[in-house]
């Protein structure tokens, strides 16, 4: 008779109930042993006693060994089993893992999807240059009215001249408001190209004896950067021409140059409303003698002053005009003092049209 209790494979082998000489079928597909195979003593009734043992014990096996099964199901489903920590650990690790990934595959995309090479920032367009200023040299205005045109040719110099020259400004309380309201200007100042200094109240620039005495004192040259020796002065009633091919950098060799006189000739210098001087030449020349009212205009003083050097660098008659002219002609310069003086004003505003900004009340 044939058990209808199959046991699972293995079982077999540790049962007690079941006869010596038993061995299960290596081939057997089925999940317990194949009873059929079990000796004819073991299936006959005439060995019922043996059956009876056999069956019980079958089934004993059996039913504690789905029972052990059950249990270490259970055991895990409710995580009270001795592995719960190590559970607990696997999952936390898995989770994380799966949070890197994830992490990971979305910086692959991002990067994956932007095919637009990367390239250096480009430079604001109305960024300074980044030329360094070199404080040999200096650009210096001084101007105390609140001229409408102050802004503009200021603006229009800084320009025009070379990008490593510094700016040096000093105006009175009657012209702050302008620059202070100036954008344009404002970020010169702000990047230490130009510098703006206001002048005590007491110092009125009223007349052209005025501005004599102010520039023959060592004061006003002692403002100036420590290591200035290069001054280009200029006045609001002088333009630098921007279609000029020459650079003011070219005149640096000379102690003193401006725009020759027509009717002094004979003296070397020129006009200082549009000029190029030598701060040690100048302090020298202070040195030496004093302005006193009456004499000379101060480039007139200085002209002749730095004359009597022995090793004075001052330009000839030929040489002033391709600096700038004034009340004459010349085919190259870079300068332009008085323009509606002695020469016929359209012959300026064809090579210098930014002249026009001087005929502004």
């Amino acid at each position: 008779m044939t058990s209808s209790h199959p046991s699972p494979r293995g079982d077999t082998d540790d049962d007690p109930t079941l006869p010596l000489h038993y061995k299960p079928p290596r081939n057997s597909t089925s999940s317990g042993p194949d009873l059929s195979s079990l000796p004819n003593t073991i299936c006959s009734s005439s060995s019922s006693n043996n059956t009876g043992v056999f069956r019980a014990g079958l089934s004993n096996a059996i039913r504690r060994k789905m029972s052990a099964a059950k249990d270490k199901r259970s055991a895990l489903v409710r995580g009270c089993g001795p592995h719960r920590p190590t559970l607990l650990l696997l999952l936390l690790l898995l989770a994380l893992l799966t949070l890197g990934y994830t992490y990971a595959l979305t910086d692959m995309s991002a990067l994956t999807t932007s095919r637009t090479p990367l390239s250096p920032p480009q430079p604001h367009p109305n960024a300074l240059p980044s030329v360094p200023l070199n404080r040999t040299k200096v650009a210096l205005l001084i101007e105390l009215r609140p001229l409408r045109t102050l802004i503009p040719i200021l603006l229009h110099y800084m320009a025009t001249v070379p990008e490593d020259w510094p700016f040096h400004l000093m105006h009175s309380a009657e012209n702050n408001h302008l620059l202070t309201q100036s954008t344009a200007l404002q970020k010169y100042i702000k990047s230490g190209k130009l510098k703006t200094q206001q002048l005590p109240a007491e110092i009125q620039l009223r007349n052209g004896g005025d501005v004599s005495e102010f520039l023959t004192r060592r004061w006003v040259w002692n403002q100036l950067h420590q290591h200035a020796e290069h001054i280009f002065f200029f006045q609001l009633d002088a333009m630098i021409c921007s279609n000029s091919d020459q650079s003011i950098d070219s005149f640096l060799i000379y102690d003193w140059i401006g725009a020759p006189w027509p009717h002094l000739p004979a003296i070397r210098g020129g006009n200082g409303g549009f000029s190029m001087r030598r701060k040690s030449r100048l302090l020298r020349c202070l040195d030496k003698q004093t302005w006193t009212r009456g004499q000379s205009p101060e480039d007139v003083w200085y002209s002749e002053c730095l004359a009597t050097f022995p090793d004075a660098r001052m330009p000839t008659f030929e040489e002033g005009k391709l600096w700038a002219i004034e009340g004459s002609e010349s085919d190259r310069y870079i300068g332009i003092h008085k323009p509606f003086a002695g020469v016929r004003v359209s012959t300026h505003f064809d090579f210098c049209p930014e002249a026009a900004m001087l005929f502004i009340d």
